[in-house]
């Protein structure tokens, strides 16, 4: 790790229990910085601080908003200015997931997103809570992440739906108060030609996505795990078309550096695009330097999932 070129100018505690991991996400408009509350150490204080970072020497803590009881903040933390015909303002979205079971037994929370308008960030107002893909028993669906995006007349919400295989769900929030979910997507099944057969990427799953409106059409880049980042048209978000995909090299480039040979890790993360619309970014979420094959007494073999925080399995090992 380093810092060349950074300078640290400015910086500030929060007003809760600090613990590492305690901020899971940031976003910044009109010089407030507003960042999520994860579920450490405790998990019913989640939700997004507001910060004043006008003055970027000595920032300032000015709001607290908090989640529902049982559930945190985890990677949808943004603001953006809506106008539209039926809304105005300055909102801000957060993801709702739930609370793990082993800090309190008794989680009785709901996914979807909160909407907030922080037109005065001091003073937030709940637009809704809890907004997504409703079950027939009432319940929402749990979510990772949101992105919005304002198109003219119409606004609109992606949600990372932690619970279905149709996993990317958009909503019209032209009114905040009232979304509207309007599309659900599996890309591994709507798009096939993102998945890579034969190197062990077995994992594809919507993890993260943000939404910018380029040429006059606005494109969402899809970070989808195992299948790589996808871009894809949806100036009509409920007839979206494919445009391009990364794929993960064979060896792992990362592993060949170290003399070893094995399937990519996959994992795509995170993403954005430059600000010239030329290149895009992209972050692998990578945990392990090779991967763990699990058989069975029947001969099935697949790929394991190493725990976080424990010894890993060395290569050539077993347990």
């Amino acid at each position: 790790a380093g810092s060349e070129n950074v300078e640290l100018i400015g910086k500030q505690a929060i007003n809760q229990d600090l613990k590492d991991g305690r901020v899971a996400d940031v976003g910044v408009f009109k010089q407030h910085a507003y960042l999520g509350a994860f579920y450490e150490p405790k998990c019913q204080k989640g939700g997004v601080y507001v910060v004043d970072i006008a003055d970027p020497t000595d920032p300032k803590q000015i709001n607290f908003i908090r989640t529902s009881n049982d559930s945190y903040v985890g990677e949808g933390v943004q603001t953006i200015h809506i106008d539209t015909p039926a809304y105005e303002g300055d909102v801000l979205a957060m993801n709702n997931e739930i609370c793990p079971i082993d800090q309190d037994p008794d989680v009785h929370a709901n996914g979807g997103m909160t909407l907030v308008d922080v037109t005065d960030p001091k003073r937030h107002r709940y637009l809704v809570e809890h907004a997504g893909d409703v079950q027939a028993d009432g319940s929402t669906n749990e979510i990772h992440s949101v992105f919005m995006w304002d198109a003219g007349d119409k606004a609109y919400a992606v949600l990372v739906d932690d619970e279905e295989a149709t996993d990317v769900d958009i909503m019209d929030i032209s009114d905040p108060r009232n979304p509207v979910l309007i599309a659900e997507y599996d890309l591994a099944e709507e798009f096939p030609q993102i998945l890579q057969e034969g190197v062990g990427l077995d994992e594809v799953f919507h993890h993260d996505m943000v939404v910018k409106e380029i040429d006059g059409r606005q494109i969402m880049f899809v970070s989808y795990w195992d299948a790589g980042y996808v871009a894809i048209d949806v100036t009509d978000p409920t007839d979206i078309s494919y445009i391009g995909d990364s794929d993960f090299a064979f060896p792992d480039p990362e592993a060949a550096e170290s003399g070893l040979t094995v399937d990519p890790e996959g994992n795509g993360h995170q993403s954005e695009i430059s600000l010239d619309n030329q290149y895009l970014i992209g972050a692998d979420e990578d945990f392990n330097p090779f991967k763990a094959v699990a058989t069975t007494d029947d001969g099935g073999e697949f790929t394991a999932v190493q725990g976080s925080g424990v010894p890993g399995v060395p290569e050539g090992g077993s347990i």
